[in-house]
Parts: C-alpha cells; sequence; structure tokens
C-alpha cells in the first residue's frame, strides 16, 4: 500500500489524486470501483488508472516538515484543501501551530472516532443511527483541522 500523499511524475507533471477526483468525478467512481478500500485510492495504480498513465517515476512522501519534500502542485493543493477527508490524523501536529493544535487538541482525533463508529456498525446494524451520528462527528472533527489549516497564521512557519 501506498503513503500518503503519493504521486506519480512523467516528464515535468505530477500526477496525484484529491478528494474531488476520487469522489466527484466519473473517472473517480471508476477508480473506487477497481480499488476498494481507502488506502488503495491512494496509490500508484489508482493514480495511474485515473490519468491513464502507462509509465512515470513512483514518489510518495510522508515526511510533511517542511513543503520543499512536495512538487510545487501538491503543496498548492494541500493549501488549498484539496486532501480534505485523506488527511491521516498523524500529519496533524506537524502542519498546525501550536496555538491551532491547542484547539485541535480539544477534539478526538477523526480517525479514532470512525473506527469506533465502524466498530458499532459492523457488530449489528441495529445502532446504524448511532455509528451514523459517530461518523458525522469524525467528518466534522476532521473539518475542524482544514477550517484551521485554512488560515496560514494556523500554519507552522514553512507551511503559510
Amino acid at each position: 500500500m501506498c503513503e500518503f500523499i503519493s504521486w506519480v511524475e512523467k516528464g515535468d507533471k505530477v500526477f496525484f489524486l484529491t478528494y474531488d477526483r476520487i469522489y466527484n468525478t466519473p473517472m473517480g467512481d471508476l477508480i473506487q470501483r477497481k480499488f476498494p478500500g481507502e488506502g488503495e485510492l491512494i496509490g500508484h495504480a489508482a493514480i495511474r488508472g485515473y490519468s491513464e498513465l502507462e509509465n512515470g517515476i513512483d514518489k510518495e512522501c510522508t515526511d510533511f516538515s517542511t513543503p520543499k519534500n512536495f512538487p510545487p502542485a501538491i503543496v498548492k493543493a494541500l493549501k488549498n484543501g484539496e486532501f480534505k477527508k485523506m488527511m491521516p490524523p498523524s500529519v496533524i501536529s506537524v502542519l498546525l501551530t501550536k496555538e491551532a493544535l491547542a484547539m485541535y487538541a480539544n477534539q478526538e482525533p477523526a480517525y479514532a472516532v470512525w473506527q469506533k463508529a465502524y466498530a458499532v456498525w459492523q457488530k449489528t446494524d441495529t445502532v446504524w443511527q448511532k455509528a451514523d451520528k459517530d461518523w458525522h462527528k469524525a467528518d466534522a472533527k476532521n473539518s475542524i483541522f482544514w477550517d484551521l489549516f485554512a488560515s496560514p497564521e494556523n500554519r507552522v512557519e514553512a507551511w503559510r
């Protein structure tokens, strides 16, 4: 499985997937069916399928300490919130200032909330409403991160 963020470089072009490309396009619908599972949707195979690429160089990076680790197009997409709902919770503490992180820290990590809701849903569908409520809570907490990150003053210096 590939890491967040993954991309493919071909010549001077950079190919990667964003939330909107995966969930709000006809090609994204095809990619979701071909590559089931959230982890597969961020991978090189899904990127190649979406972009109809046959070759290129696979790249990925999990070091968000500086935007210099990523191509400019990915930095721009990240700053514009195009990876909304895709950001792993482990990255949050690297991108936000201490003050913004303190505001976020009062929230239970979105992924943990989602895991809890999914586990409840798996046990029995009679508690679907609770699981659905927890999922929406997780989604709201993910939105809190992006709302904070949208303001450059809440980002660590390197990401402003």
